[in-house]
């Protein structure tokens, strides 16, 4: 049994981070509806001699401008584009609705070498309406964990199952835009620390549903349990601050997602 002063000071502890998580998630919104990164519609990635676009969806700026799957990108407004990262500062530093021009390669059944072929790509906002669905979910999230914990704050587990919903909150309404300023980049962490920590905290919430026995013998595993997290977490951080992400991790990531 908790003593009074461990359950004030739980409630302040937890109220002090829903407030702060609350907040956050307001300022991302405010933030993202001033600033809209730009796109072409395209996914590229790497390949000898610049980037190859594999998917080029019809209606997109890149399609209208005449890019086609298998083309390569070799740079953008002359600057050369041997990795991901440098197309996105291109196109990002000229801002939506801006015209951007490609120089591509094409290869060509008439020809053995590749067609060199220009194109002026006129960008446009990307695609936002599926973070707005995810931050309903966070609300969801966050409504089920306070309901739980405000009417049965003494049962076994709420406390911990509050946590878990709070991490999901957290997960799904925080979202970094790509400015990379001391919000963003605080946003970027509370995501990164949620995706690690959200599947850790629910197989810890369901293992504990054990018999006595079993919880006890667990109780030494549950710290185990955090160490995948904590690997990939450290790991998402260096890739962020000290790596470039290429294309090919980037369509991975997509499609595990």
């Amino acid at each position: 049994m908790k003593s009074g002063a461990q359950t004030r000071l739980l409630a302040i502890v937890l109220a002090v981070f829903t407030l702060a998580a609350l907040g956050l998630a307001i300022a991302n919104f405010l933030q993202e509806s001033d600033y809209t990164p730009a796109t072409d519609g395209a996914s590229w990635t790497e390949a000898p001699g610049g980037l190859r676009a594999y998917v080029v969806p019809p209606d997109t700026p890149a399609y209208r401008a005449g890019v086609r799957p298998g083309d390569i990108l070799t740079s953008v407004d002359g600057v050369p584009t041997p990795r991901l990262a440098s197309q996105v500062r291109q196109i990002n530093a000229k801002g939506i609705w801006s015209t951007v021009k490609y120089s591509l390669l094409r290869q060509t059944s008439g020809s053995a070498k590749p067609v060199a072929i220009p194109a002026a790509v006129v960008l446009q906002p990307s695609d936002r309406t599926n973070w707005q669905v995810q931050r309903l979910i966070a609300l969801v999230y966050l409504a089920i964990g306070l309901f739980v914990l405000l009417r049965r704050w003494t049962a076994p587990k709420s406390t911990h199952f509050f946590v878990f919903c709070l991490v999901s909150f957290t997960l799904y309404a925080f979202h970094y835009t790509g400015l990379l300023d001391g919000l963003d980049i605080t946003i970027l962490t509370g995501n990164i620390i949620a995706t690690e920590l959200q599947p850790a905290l629910f197989l810890h919430f369901a293992i504990s549903f054990t018999q006595e026995d079993a919880r006890r013998r667990r109780r030494l595993l549950y710290p185990l349990i955090y160490l995948p997290g904590l690997v990939l977490g450290t790991l998402h951080y260096l890739s962020n601050t000290y790596w470039e992400s290429t294309g090919a991790v980037q369509d991975r990531k997509s499609t595990r997602l």
